[in-house]
């Protein structure tokens, strides 16, 4: 079988895409690629692509988060934003958890992946073996998938990302050392080069996808 020209040995193929506003216009591509050839692998979404221990993420969120909640009492504004950050989990794509993610239901800024691509949002609600990875994109949750993925027994894993989100520390090592114990193969297909991934990618003898997507 082949993804976007790369082969792949596999047979049950792990999907974990980057649902964020910017990379949603790729992603019906990326779906009828996977689909052509692996009409039920396991996909999972997630805010972003990002792969970091937790507490790390959640220390350096807060504290970020508390300077700007200074910065509007200190300037006399009404601070606009979450006070905490909600430790991620995968639930069902389907799951009132999911559709409540500013990336499916919608910001300001977008309309969201329910409603900008309705017909893909249907049939990948529809399927038994969709997942989302919750919580805000700064919590680089991406181990949560990779542990799916090793529960769900795939034999590789193509990622989609930007790969603008830290890959890093024991949550990226981890990670790695489940792909290599598994013997799992890893396809990266990235928006705009391997970024913050690199190192990473390496270690795992990751394949790279050269197909560049228009959106």
């Amino acid at each position: 079988m082949k993804l976007f020209g790369v082969e792949v040995q596999a047979k049950k193929l792990g999907v974990l895409i980057d649902i964020s506003g910017s990379m949603q216009p790729y992603i019906p591509a990326v779906m009828e690629e996977v689909f052509k050839s692996f009409p039920d692998a396991d996909v999972v979404f997630m805010n972003g692509c990002g792969l970091e221990d937790w507490n790390t993420a959640l220390k350096n969120w807060t504290q970020i988060n508390d300077e700007q909640q200074k910065t509007a009492k200190e300037n006399k504004k009404k601070f606009i934003g979450p006070k905490s950050m909600p430790k991620p989990q995968v639930v069902r794509f389907n799951s009132a958890e999911a559709s409540d993610s500013p990336t499916i239901r919608g910001t300001i800024n977008y309309g969201g992946f329910r409603k900008d691509y309705p017909d893909l949002y249907d049939k990948l609600a529809r399927r038994g073996n969709t997942w989302m990875v919750t919580s805000f994109s700064d919590s680089h949750a991406a181990g949560l998938a990779f542990d799916q993925f090793a529960r769900r027994k795939v034999e590789a894993i193509y990622w989609f990302a930007d790969f603008g989100d830290p890959v890093v520390g024991p949550a990226a090592e981890e990670a790695a050392k489940l792909v290599l114990d598994n013997k799992m193969e890893v396809i990266i297909h990235s928006t705009r080069g391997l970024g913050k991934a690199g190192d990473w990618i390496k270690q795992v003898n990751g394949k790279i996808v050269q197909t560049k997507l228009e959106k």
